[in-house]
């Protein structure tokens, strides 16, 4: 019994990792709009830090943000290791050249603190209603 109660106890902590983004298919000028941050399972835990959002015109802004920076948010303890997608609303700028939202998070990974900042992109187009469809 002495060896099962610490592995009931290590089976009962979340690990979890974020691994992707979705957006509004549409968005509308100076409107709001929910950015979801896609979560699942993980081998370790996972320390997010922070979740940064802006609009480009191009898809292949790999380490670049964009240029319509639409905000950062801290993560922490409170959205770290959870198996629930993580939102933050955002308002979408005036300016429409956006046509690809990007979001990068920075991680710490594991009991060593990995350090890592993934990035993804979904692509946008502005109209006249914010859409329920999701990219």
């Amino acid at each position: 019994l002495s060896k099962v109660v610490p592995a009931l106890a290590l089976a009962g902590a979340a690990s979890a990792r974020i691994v992707g983004l979705a957006a509004p298919k549409v968005i509308v000028a100076n409107e709001t709009f929910t950015v979801t941050l896609l979560t699942e399972n993980y081998i370790q835990s996972v320390k997010d830090l922070v979740a940064a959002f802006a609009l480009t015109p191009r898809a292949d802004a790999d380490g670049y943000i964009g240029t319509e920076y639409l905000g950062s948010f801290y993560l922490g303890p409170d959205k770290s290791n959870v198996l629930t997608n993580i939102t933050f609303e955002v308002t979408a700028p005036a300016t429409n050249i956006g046509n690809y939202l990007n979001g990068v998070v920075t991680s710490l990974y594991g009991v060593s603190n990995g350090a890592t900042t993934i990035q993804w992109t979904v692509p946008v187009t502005y109209g006249d209603e914010v859409s329920s469809e999701q990219v």
